[in-house]
């Protein structure tokens, strides 16, 4: 892997931790306001997944 898909992958795992953090931040915090606090978290949760599988992609990208 070379600096620019190493740089890639940093980023977007630091993404899918930052959305993980701040999903978990809404679910403490849900009692506020229950109706879009649902969906947020959701949003959060599906968002780091794609950044988790964008930079599992990256990493895997030099094997083909």
């Amino acid at each position: 892997m070379d600096n620019i898909q190493t740089i890639y992958f940093s980023i977007e795992i630091w993404g899918a931790l930052f959305s993980l953090i701040s999903a978990l931040t809404i679910l403490l915090t849900r009692h506020f306001d229950k109706s879009g606090s649902r969906k947020l978290m959701l949003t959060m949760l599906c968002s780091a997944a794609l950044m988790i599988c964008d930079a599992v992609s990256v990493f895997f990208a030099e094997l083909r």
